[in-house]
């Protein structure tokens, strides 16, 4: 009998998910077995990503005169409540969730 497939959000560094499903996990997901895989969301390095772009962005059209380049993606600070705004926005580039509620409604 199958079962759903369902997609475990882990936003901790803890070990312990890799132990207990006996895999891996990573920042983009992995199939643990037949119905379940799981992914690692890290907000620090979410941040990256957009900033780097930015960054590049500015470079090329330098409307900022440079004042990004002294920016390090590292040190930005994670506010209350923006774990919980990235894996939302994560899901969304992973799974569609946003566009398939709105198509039921």
């Amino acid at each position: 009998m199958a079962g759903l497939k369902t997609c475990l959000v882990i936003q901790s560094q803890d070990p312990t998910p890799d132990y207990l499903l006996n895999c891996k996990v990573g920042t983009s997901p992995i199939t643990c077995n037949n119905n379940l895989s799981a992914v690692r969301l890290e907000t620090t390095k979410m941040l990256l990503e957009p900033l780097n772009r930015l960054k590049q962005a500015d470079a090329h059209l330098n409307m900022t005169q440079g004042v990004l380049e002294g920016v390090v993606g590292e040190e930005l600070g994670v506010l209350p409540g923006m774990d919980s705004i990235f894996s939302a926005l994560e899901l969304q580039r992973l799974v569609g969730f946003s566009r398939n509620v709105a198509q039921r409604n």
